[in-house]
């Protein structure tokens, strides 16, 4: 896919338009029917490097971002695998950047500042963990963002093979550890 970015830069762009002016309307029908927030979740920005990114992607993501303001709710952006990319993420009109496990959330708050909420940033695979683990990994990511403004979230997509008792404990930590 990386390669059709070079090969044929001007059906690249089209494309990468449509995508945006598509995910444009999508996102526009979940506020419709009653979305209280917005995720534009960029499962593969990763692969980029951050000129590509800078050249290719966000131009099209500030646009769906900008698009989308006027409906007055949060709008939040995971760049799935882009720690690499989170100075120039910084630019772009997301309320709230969703942050992978690879990258600790201290890097990211440097990187971003604090005009911007965090979210994330658990590793998925820990919900396989023993719950000793899955407390001590759950308790790492807390501690790590202690006094931020943080949505405690995965650091991706949960795994359809997750248990769903592991899932409950993880709940449950997060917010005997967070209430008051």
């Amino acid at each position: 896919a990386r390669a059709f970015l070079r090969t044929d830069p001007g059906a690249a762009g089209r494309l990468l338009d449509l995508l945006a002016d598509t995910t444009i309307a999508y996102l526009r029908a979940q506020a419709e029917a009653g979305a209280d927030a917005l995720m534009l979740f960029d499962s593969w920005i990763g692969l980029l490097a951050a000129e590509d990114f800078s050249r290719l992607a966000a131009p099209r993501v500030t646009r769906i971002l900008e698009a989308l303001t006027p409906l007055g709710i949060p709008l939040l952006y995971f760049p799935n695998q882009g720690g690499h990319l989170l100075g120039r993420v910084r630019e772009l009109p997301a309320d709230v950047i969703g942050i992978d496990w690879r990258t600790p959330l201290s890097e990211a708050r440097t990187i971003l500042g604090d005009t911007v909420t965090l979210q994330g940033n658990l590793d998925p695979s820990l919900l396989f963990a023993p719950p000793p683990t899955l407390a001590a990994g759950i308790d790492a990511v807390l501690h790590e963002a202690r006094g931020t403004r943080h949505v405690f979230n995965l650091g991706h997509g949960i795994d359809k093979n997750a248990d769903p008792d592991a899932v409950s404990f993880l709940v449950d930590r997060v917010h005997e550890r967070t209430a008051g």
